[in-house]
């Protein structure tokens, strides 16, 4: 399974049930990826998605949910695992399906997408959820800023949910250098004693 995700610089992903911000380079990026796959979305997700061609979307939800005022054909199934296609599967949201799928580590890629900018949300993508994964590819757009990432499993986790050029401010420096103590096993001498 895959997994594709668009979020702000505070790991925001959505707000009343919507995407909070505009951006249609960030929509046309979700249809070529989506596009003859299979999407697996929660049900909050499922009842606002606009209608998705050439996309089978099946729903996880532990009730019946009524579809009938759904724009698109929905399966509904229980749990991730009554989810079998021989199309490629990508996990589309909300969070607690993302949750969910990476927690039982069915994810083998992760899209997502970087908005560069602080917009009003009540759902977030928690990136510890990110645990194990490594960036294996980058790109900035050059008219939106928005920054696509690749991410595949990895030896070493890399928070990665602020981008390198955004972290300017101390606590930043002071967060990268736990990592890279945990990550590396760098050791730093105490004072003039080397207790």
């Amino acid at each position: 399974m895959e997994l594709i995700v668009a979020m702000d610089l505070n790991n925001g992903i959505g707000y009343k049930g919507g995407l909070p911000w505009k951006c249609s380079e960030d929509l046309k990026f979700f249809k070529h990826k989506t596009t003859n796959t299979t999407v697996v979305v929660g049900r909050n997700t499922a009842e606002t998605l606009p209608y998705l061609s050439k996309r089978r979307v099946v729903c996880v939800s532990k009730t019946n949910p009524d579809t009938t005022k759904w724009l698109n054909d929905v399966v509904v199934v229980s749990s991730l695992n009554d989810v079998c296609s021989d199309e490629i599967v990508i996990v589309a949201g909300g969070s607690k399906i993302y949750s969910t799928a990476l927690a039982e580590k069915r994810i083998n890629k992760v899209f997502r997408t970087i908005i560069p900018g602080k917009f009003e949300c009540d759902t977030y993508f928690d990136p510890r959820w990110l645990h194990g994964f490594i960036i294996t590819d980058q790109t900035v757009s050059p008219t939106t800023g928005n920054i696509y990432q690749t991410l595949e499993p990895g030896d070493k986790f890399i928070d990665t949910s602020v981008p390198q050029s955004l972290r300017a401010g101390t606590e930043y420096q002071y967060l990268d250098m736990l990592r890279n103590v945990h990550d590396l096993g760098v050791q730093r001498e105490i004072g003039r004693a080397h207790v």
